[in-house]
């Protein structure tokens, strides 16, 4: 149960990105030079196979205007 509820968190955060990013009419190319990475690994956020890290997350919060914490697994 709890590797399931952590599962649909990392997924939720992701689809939280992929739609503060797309509302802005950002690519993931775009956003991955903002985070300094990869387009791979935005689609990976985005789809809940990798959790957001924090430095990246901070990133995120500030461009979109929210937390940190909106992206973080806790």
């Amino acid at each position: 149960p709890y590797r399931r509820q952590r599962q649909m968190c990392i997924r939720d955060r992701g689809k939280l990105l992929k739609r503060l990013r797309t509302e802005c009419r950002m690519t993931q190319k775009e956003a991955a030079a903002i985070a300094g990475t990869t387009q791979t690994r935005i689609s990976d956020f985005e789809c809940g196979v990798r959790t957001i890290p924090h430095e990246i997350a901070v990133i995120f919060a500030r461009r979109f205007g929210v937390e940190p914490g909106d992206f973080e697994v806790r």
